[in-house]
């Protein structure tokens, strides 16, 4: 059994008339003609009528059914696109729909400093981790690729660069509260960068996560119905990752603690306000 799709009529209309142009079927081979001329057997479905068909009457082309579920996927996400838009506004969709990889991709930009860390100081323990999160990050970003068109990637690339420029002054603050809180801890730890970039990556990620519990229960539903990378595998498995690298190269050095020290908490303010101030409007319109 195969798929086929009609796609020109070498006959009358008056014959065969139900086989319609464009149309798909199900078909299987049946003995050719006296002459050669290749024939199928098509219905519509397991249930429909079957109809003999033949390459003089006919022209056809096989089509492969994973072409037919993305067709099917893209018509189910544009009426579902079509319900939201008629409750929410582009930039509030924009908003819940796009953040939470924003948010994802200001993380990577904090994997990949960890990641030059980790190669530069050849640290024990982390040389398999360091392999996987590149995957991980490589997988996240082929997901993207797969499901975004270019405008949209486009749009995720500007909203990236915007931010990391605005937050520039503020990201220099961050690293330098936690990585003196790293020395308040232990001045001879050798590893104090790596382990703050890793800090600073899981404060992003897990702010991604949060943010992706309040949005709207609909949006997330239509979101986690088609697009598997809202709801992140790689993400989930790229913390456990930065995590065991803390462990691996922190000794007694607490995450818990550093997040505990006054100076960080308040650049996790600054953090969380810069994220929260990211808007898509300026984008949207141009």
């Amino acid at each position: 059994m195969k798929l086929i799709q009609i796609i020109e009529r070498n006959c009358s209309d008056k014959i065969q008339p139900n086989i319609a142009i464009n149309k798909r079927y199900f078909a299987k081979n049946i003995g050719p003609l006296k002459d050669g001329t290749e024939r199928l057997l098509i219905r519509e479905n397991k249930n429909s009528k079957a109809h003999k068909i033949n390459a003089k009457r006919f022209k056809w082309r096989e089509v492969e059914v994973k072409q037919v579920q993305q067709s099917i996927e893209k018509k189910e996400v544009q009426t579902q696109q079509e319900k939201l838009s008629s409750k929410f506004s582009v930039n509030e969709l924009a908003h819940q729909v796009i953040m939470p990889i924003v948010i994802y991709n200001i993380a990577i930009v904090y994997v990949e400093k960890l990641l030059k860390e980790l190669a530069e100081k050849r640290i024990p323990d982390t040389i398999k981790l360091s392999r996987t999160m590149k995957m991980l990050i490589q997988e996240w970003r082929n997901m993207l690729d797969k499901h975004q068109d270019k405008g949209t990637v486009n749009l995720l690339d500007d909203v990236l660069d915007a931010f990391m420029s605005s937050y520039y002054n503020d990201a220099i603050k961050f690293f330098h509260s936690v990585n003196n809180a790293i020395k308040r801890e232990n001045r001879d730890f050798p590893y104090k960068d790596a382990s703050t970039y890793a800090i600073i990556a899981l404060q992003i990620l897990n702010y991604a996560n949060n943010f992706l519990n309040g949005i709207s229960s609909e949006v997330k539903g239509v979101i986690n119905g088609k697009r598997d990378y809202i709801t992140s595998p790689q993400m989930d498995k790229l913390m456990s990752c930065i995590k065991e690298c803390v462990d691996a190269g922190a000794g007694n050095i607490k995450i818990e603690k550093i997040l505990q020290d006054e100076c960080v908490k308040l650049n996790i303010g600054v953090l969380h306000n810069s994220l929260k101030k990211i808007t898509f409007e300026d984008y949207l319109n141009n």
